[in-house]
């Protein structure tokens, strides 16, 4: 009796935490964690065991109806897994024909084995043997398959759990500041101010102007704006006075009825 594996994505997945597990910089290789190499393993122990079981069970399947008429018609071996195989291909054959006239279904040939199979474990002891054989090794097979699963839903969330955190480039670090101090509309122009000014380094220097921090205030338009917008005495290289006083200039010069960067040289 064949059992849905997913193989293929038993495979992927083991692909993909085998290289996330070898990279240093992730933090479940660092912090020591076995629950992904733990998992790994089991997805590959209980993958192997239930496709064994499966096939197990698919043996003492074919094995137990082939001893059945072997007894009862005795035939030897070969004759008789030759007589099954070419009665199974006539049954689909006749099935399959009329299927296309719409009179019978045809079964699937994994189902048309196991119903010959039943039939003969209810009047033989060899195929009565094999078939509890066949349970059992389809219960072990069908277990296996759940491990494997659960091992799975583990190794996936050890691979988003040590997942390095995304690269946040030197401007869009301080967008959540500039959403804070400015409206919804200026946060792009503003960021975009803050990329040619200073590409995103707060101790960047004009050493011609004076310029200096994220937005390049030189050292008079600073002491007023930073004043202004409730940091006096803050350096203009700290990052949020340079924000907040930044954003305060553009309100006044909004409210003057100029361009918002009309103070700065670089324009969004």
């Amino acid at each position: 009796m064949g059992l849905p594996m997913r193989y293929p994505r038993f495979l992927i997945v083991l692909f993909v935490a085998l290289c996330l597990a070898a990279l240093p910089a992730t933090r479940a290789h660092a912090a020591g964690d076995d629950t992904l190499p733990d998992a790994l393993e089991e997805i590959q122990t209980m993958t192997a065991v239930a496709h064994d079981a499966a096939e197990g069970a698919d043996l003492a399947r074919w094995g137990g109806l082939v001893d059945a008429l072997v007894e009862h018609t005795g035939l030897d071996r070969d004759d008789v897994e030759q007589l099954i195989t070419s009665a199974m291909d006539l049954v689909l054959v006749v099935t399959t024909t009329g299927e296309r006239v719409g009179v019978l279904s045809a079964p699937d040939s994994q189902d048309l084995l196991d119903a010959v199979f039943a039939l003969a474990a209810s009047v033989d002891a060899h195929a009565e043997h094999a078939s509890a054989k066949a349970a059992y090794l389809t219960e072990r097979a069908v277990e296996a398959t759940e491990r494997a699963l659960e091992a799975e839903r583990r190794a996936m969330e050890a691979l988003a759990d040590a997942a390095p955190p995304p690269v946040v480039g030197p401007v869009e670090q301080w967008r959540p500041m500039v959403e804070r101090y400015f409206d919804a509309d200026l946060v792009g122009e503003a960021l975009s101010i803050i990329t040619c000014e200073s590409n995103g380094d707060p101790t960047a220097i004009n050493r011609r102007s004076g310029a200096a921090g994220l937005f390049q205030f030189i050292p008079g338009t600073w002491t007023h704006a930073s004043r202004e917008a409730g940091f006096s005495g803050a350096s203009p290289f700290e990052p949020e006075p340079s924000i907040a006083a930044a954003a305060w200039l553009v309100a006044y010069s909004l409210d003057a009825g100029n361009s918002a960067w009309t103070h700065w040289t670089c324009r969004p």
